[in-house]
């Protein structure tokens, strides 16, 4: 295989195949995942054997430099020993037959090593067949074989969860004994073109990407660019990878860094009465002497004030957002006219909201820009988005709760409809349960890693 090829390939895979193929006469037999690659390793050859993309090298720090294999040889020569003490590394995922597009550090990349299933009950024996397979595929790409997992603690208290980057504040999954080189230490965001990283950085308040989706992110840095998003595994997932959990995947977790809302089709914060959501600086605005705005002013209407989710994407009483995102609840309180004090626990507060619940409609619409309400006609899938629309939320009994998500949320969670909502939407109850699923999901759900980034 020459160098043009390499600089072709996308899939990492895909080069070692594409030079068996050449090199054996065009065998195709069928073989397992990690075999794929393996087969050729005795003959295998450093440097121009070895796609550009089969790792991407990142030397931490505030303003960090990622590479990938490639541009790190024209800049620095070849990786040595050195290198993979001072600079993170980040493997392909598609030796392990994921996205081509996303990187695992090497604790991450090892453990998520297919096993064959006759394995699946033998934890010795799973550990070892990892091990075997892990030296084998980093002697492939000619990196060290070593997983950093020794000393790794994940079983977290709540304060190691977070940990503080360049950006803010993060989540974590685990604390590694080099975190460095584990992955801990990498930036938020990698930008890619054609296989070349063109960026990387940390997501910060008020950054050049506020009130940005993803999308136009990356159409921002040119056609064909696409960012890897990393999350509180350390992994890297690639955009198309985490839309195909949902659509709006990728923007929770690229707004989550910072604690930016999202689904701006939501007011921030809201006042419950007669079925509606009313935004409460709406009411504070141009309402400011009737009884709800004194009441709201006083604190005495905690009962009936919803706040937006970290995401923006549901609302939920005062008490809970600040628990669950205390310094984003707090701003909003702030900027909507509230004091921080409708927030305090109360006695019996799940009660309240459960009474609260039973006056919301089953399905809730923007009738106004400072009011959602029940439809006015049937036509509301095809009149809103799933982002816009809004449902009265049960729990595991089917009582209502007092909350309310969007339509979005339970088709990227793939959850089970209130059958109230499904009858106002004319769809089924097991409509997003039953979708198509994505890739099979291993001990980390990538999904969910967003949700839990906390940045400041």
């Amino acid at each position: 295989m020459n160098n043009n090829d390499d600089v072709e390939m996308e899939n990492p895979r895909l080069a070692v195949k594409r030079e068996r193929e050449s090199d054996e006469g065009n065998s195709s037999r069928s073989i397992s995942p990690t075999r794929d690659l393996l087969n050729r390793v005795k003959n295998l050859t450093v440097s121009d054997r070895i796609a550009k993309n089969a790792y991407l090298l990142c030397r931490p720090g505030g303003n960090p430099e990622v590479l990938n294999r490639e541009q790190y040889i024209g800049r620095y020569g070849e990786p040595t020993v050195a290198t993979f003490k001072e600079w993170s590394l980040l493997i392909n995922a598609g030796f392990l037959d994921k996205d081509p597009n996303s990187y695992f550090p090497p604790p991450v990349f090892a453990q998520r090593i297919p096993i064959p299933s006759e394995l699946e009950d033998d934890i010795q024996a799973r550990s070892k067949y990892r091990a075997g397979e892990f030296k084998r595929i980093t002697g492939l790409i000619n990196v060290p074989c070593q997983s950093y997992r020794g000393g790794v603690k994940d079983e977290l208290t709540d304060d190691e969860k977070v940990q503080l980057t360049p950006g803010g504040k993060r989540s974590q999954q685990a604390i590694y004994r080099d975190p460095r080189l584990a992955g801990a230490l990498n930036p938020d965001y990698i930008v890619t073109l054609e296989g070349d990283v063109i960026d990387a950085g940390w997501r910060r308040r008020g950054d050049k990407f506020t009130g940005k989706t993803v999308a136009e992110v990356e159409e921002a840095y040119g056609k064909g660019a696409k960012l890897i998003l990393k999350s509180s595994t350390h992994a890297y997932s690639s955009t198309d990878m985490l839309r195909a959990y949902g659509s709006d995947e990728a923007d929770k977790r690229f707004c989550a860094y910072v604690g930016e809302r999202f689904n701006k089709s939501l007011n921030p914060v809201v006042y419950v009465t007669d079925g509606h959501y009313i935004c409460v600086k709406h009411i504070l605005d141009k309402y400011e002497n009737t009884e709800a705005a004194i009441r709201l002013k006083s604190g005495d209407a905690w009962r009936n004030v919803r706040v937006a989710s970290s995401t923006g994407n549901a609302w939920i009483p005062p008490e809970y957002a600040m628990t669950k995102a205390p310094e984003q609840t707090k701003r909003l309180l702030a900027e909507a006219g509230l004091p921080e004090s409708i927030a305090n626990p109360r006695i019996r507060a799940y009660q309240e909201a459960q009474k609260l619940g039973d006056t919301l409609p089953a399905v809730a619409v923007p009738l106004h820009s400072s009011r959602h309400g029940p439809p006015e006609n049937g036509e509301v899938l095809s009149k809103y988005t799933k982002e816009q629309i809004m449902i009265a939320s049960r729990d595991k009994h089917g009582e209502r709760t007092g909350n309310a998500k969007s339509l979005s949320s339970y088709e990227s969670s793939r959850e089970m409809l209130p059958s109230d909502a499904a009858n106002v939407l004319g769809i089924a109850p097991d409509t997003y349960l039953r979708s198509e699923q994505p890739v099979q999901r291993a001990r980390y759900d990538e999904r969910t890693r967003g949700k839990a980034s906390m940045g400041r």
